[in-house]
């Protein structure tokens, strides 16, 4: 077990040397020896500290090995890790980007802490917390980490080696991760804005470690699908994947292509290879209903599917992008009927009702759950016509899908 003294002699040492790796080992280590209650005035001294902020550094470093000692609940634990974080912030302010790298391993336990702080005050309030006044700790944790953000945004340091701005996209990310979890879209949409407002002057996502930008990235991108802005969604999401090392953790990439399989198809209309559900298991066993869906218009099997990952894909942030597949499974589904009845240009569209019909229920007789009319069937159409999905009109006095000559069903799928 190290000694307390050792470790603060050793933290005022690297904090001399601007070491922030050296930094950063110590704030990996969790057992020490010889804390009490109190902070010992020979502790300090023995440090040979002299200005106040660093005293402020130390003394918070302390506190939160007392609180390791004490295996204290998640709650302290996140209160310790804020006033270091903090202290580290006040310090910061007049170094090079050598400090940010104590400060990004410390983000990163403050926002485990939070979530696990604010897991366990909502489980001991019976799931009523989240619906209180109170302020959630990773709210605060969020403005916090906003701090260190802006400690790399406004960095006037014009040598890129020694900036801060090397760091940003860590930083967003995290923040990113919470204001996902918080479901606070505007702070996202800020934050986004914000990046935009200043990409000439922040480094390319090409140039900083992949381990920055690949978390910024996700979700950034998941931010995206929940404001229905699957394209741009969908480039975060490939450049994430693309970013990704090849023998990266198969568990990673798996989480990116949960997103990059379906918008792919949404933007594109490209299937999956096959070798991506080979490579990829856990991803055939998520999607492989879906695709079929897709490929051969079966109505029944989409919303069987939907239905029963309907919870899954609200969680992603993925059920609109989910949810308006199901016109392309109508789509297939109409050319198919197309194919059978070897109409030229008009399209009866009674016809057209009862094979929806057939598709939803996979049953022939007339006593049907929800029986379907040609009103429906005519929203629909009108629906894939704005999409550019089919070309054609509807008329809708004779009952009659007209389409067009040339092309009736644009090429989607590749």
């Amino acid at each position: 077990m190290a000694s307390i003294i050792d470790i603060s002699k050793d933290f005022s040492l690297y904090l001399r040397k601007e070491d922030g790796d050296g930094l950063n080992e110590l704030l990996h280590i969790f057992s020490v020896s010889g804390i009490d209650n109190e902070i010992p005035e020979d502790i300090l001294d023995s440090t040979h500290i002299l200005q106040n902020d660093v005293r402020q550094l130390i003394t918070a470093y302390i506190q939160l090995q007392q609180v390791y000692l004490q295996d204290s609940n998640s709650l302290r634990l996140f209160n310790a890790y804020s006033n270091l974080i903090t202290a580290f912030n006040k310090y910061a302010e007049a170094k090079t980007n050598w400090i940010m790298i104590p400060i990004m391993t410390l983000a990163k336990f403050l926002t485990k802490t939070a979530i696990d702080s604010d897991k366990e005050l909502d489980s001991q309030n019976g799931g009523a917390f989240e619906k209180t006044e109170v302020e959630n700790c990773l709210t605060k944790a969020g403005r916090i980490l906003d701090v260190s953000k802006r400690l790399c945004l406004t960095d006037r340091n014009e040598d890129d080696r020694s900036s801060k701005r090397r760091f940003i996209y860590f930083f967003a990310g995290q923040q990113l991760k919470i204001y996902h979890k918080l479901q606070n879209i505007p702070l996202a949409k800020n934050l986004e804005k914000v990046l935009a407002s200043k990409q000439r002057e922040l480094p390319s996502l090409y140039e900083i470690p992949k381990s920055q930008a690949i978390p910024y990235l996700y979700y950034s991108g998941i931010i995206k699908c929940g404001e229905s802005e699957f394209r741009t969604a969908l480039e975060k999401f490939k450049l994430a994947f693309e970013l990704s090392h090849r023998n990266a953790d198969l568990k990673n990439q798996e989480l990116i292509l949960i997103y990059l399989i379906p918008l792919n198809f949404l933007i594109h209309k490209k299937y999956p290879k096959q070798n991506v559900f080979d490579t990829y298991p856990n991803i055939k066993v998520l999607y492989e209903d879906l695709i079929e869906s897709l490929k051969i218009g079966d109505l029944r099997k989409f919303d069987s599917y939907f239905e029963d990952l309907e919870i899954f894909f609200l969680k992603k942030t993925l059920y609109l992008a989910i949810e308006n597949l199901r016109n392309y499974v109508s789509l297939k589904l109409i050319r198919n009927v197309f194919k059978i009845t070897e109409v030229k240009t008009h399209f009866n569209i009674n016809s057209i009702t009862k094979a929806i019909q057939y598709s939803k229920y996979h049953d022939s007789n007339r006593l049907k759950p929800v029986e379907l009319n040609n009103d429906d069937t005519e929203c629909l159409l009108a629906n894939l016509i704005y999409k550019g999905l089919i070309k054609g009109y509807i008329s809708h006095v004779n009952e009659i899908l007209v389409l067009s000559k040339v092309d009736p069903f644009p090429k989607q799928v590749s």
